[in-house]
C-alpha cells in the first residue's frame, strides 16, 4: 500500500524534517508531497530536495491561521497525481503539528474508502458554502483536515468537484477546507470509518497520555470532536508544539 501524505508546511526546517522522518518510521512506501507556505521565507529546499519519495511543491500560497488552505491542498494533490504522476492508493493531509505514534495504519486504511469524523454537524454554524443541498446531497459535514483519509478513487473525484467548481476552489471563509474536503470525502464515499488521529479537546497534546496510550495503560484519548477515541482508532496525534525539542516529539523519534 502507498499512501500519499498531502503536507502543509509554513515555518521550522527542523520540524520538517521531523515530520518527514516520522512518517517514513511508521508507514511503508509514503509519498510525501510539501507544499511550502509563502510565510516559510527560510525554507531549505536543498536539505530536502535529495530525500527519496519527498517532493517540493514549487506553487507557494500564503497560508496562515484561520484562512483558506484549499489551494495550497489541492495544488499538492494535483502536482503529485498530474505533474509527476505518482500512483498511490491512499491520500492523506499532514500538517506540522501532526505525528505518528505507532505502525499499522495500512492494515486500518485498507476495508474503507473515506475516514472522517462522522459527529453531527449544523450547517447554519459555519455557512462558506453555497446551496451545500445540491453541492453534497450526502449531506455536510465539519471536521479538522488534519489526518482525514481517502482512497485514491475517492481522491480523484474529490479533488477534481472542488477544482471545477469556482465557489469551493476559491471559498474564502472560515476555515473551508475543514467543510469542503471531508464533505466531498463523504459525497464519494462508500465505506467510510472515523479517521486514525486524535486531535486533543484540550487543543495540545498532553505527553504523559501518549505514553499512557502507548504503553497500554489507558485505552482512549478525548477527542476534539467525539468524547473518547479508542486505541485502536488511533495511530497518530494532532497539536504537537511547534519546538523541535519539544517533549512529545522527543519521546515519539526514540520510540
Amino acid at each position: 500500500m502507498k499512501i500519499f501524505f498531502n503536507c502543509l508546511v509554513h515555518t521550522n526546517n527542523d520540524i520538517v524534517e521531523d515530520i518527514i522522518n516520522n512518517i517514513k518510521k511508521f508507514t511503508k512506501n509514503p509519498v510525501i508531497c510539501i507544499h511550502v507556505s509563502k510565510v516559510f521565507e527560510d525554507f531549505d529546499e536543498n536539505r530536502f530536495s535529495n530525500i527519496e519519495n519527498v517532493y517540493i511543491n514549487p506553487e507557494r500560497y500564503h497560508t496562515y491561521k484561520g484562512g483558506s488552505f484549499m489551494l495550497p491542498i489541492c495544488s499538492n494533490f494535483n502536482f503529485i497525481e498530474n505533474v509527476k504522476k505518482i500512483k498511490f492508493d491512499y491520500h492523506m493531509i499532514f500538517y506540522s503539528q501532526m505525528l505518528f505514534i505507532r505502525n499499522g495504519i495500512e492494515k486500518y486504511l485498507k476495508d474503507g474508502d473515506a475516514f472522517v469524523s462522522l459527529h453531527e454537524y449544523h450547517w447554519e454554524s459555519t455557512p462558506v458554502i453555497e446551496d451545500p443541498e445540491k453541492r453534497f446531497p450526502k449531506g455536510v459535514i465539519k471536521n479538522l483536515v488534519e489526518g482525514v483519509v481517502c482512497s485514491y478513487d475517492v481522491a480523484i473525484k474529490s479533488f477534481d468537484f472542488i477544482v471545477n467548481d469556482d465557489h469551493l476552489i476559491n471559498n474564502n471563509g472560515w476555515v473551508p477546507e475543514e467543510v469542503i474536503i471531508p464533505s466531498a470525502f463523504l459525497k464519494y464515499a462508500k465505506k467510510i470509518k472515523n479517521y486514525p488521529t486524535s486531535s486533543h479537546s484540550n487543543n495540545i497534546q498532553n505527553l504523559e497520555e501518549v505514553k499512557n496510550l502507548l504503553e497500554d495503560k489507558i485505552s482512549f484519548i478525548p477527542h476534539v470532536y467525539f468524547g473518547n477515541q479508542p486505541k485502536d482508532e488511533i495511530y497518530i496525534i494532532h497539536r504537537v508544539g511547534y519546538d523541535y525539542n519539544d517533549p512529545i516529539r522527543n519521546y515519539i523519534r526514540n520510540i
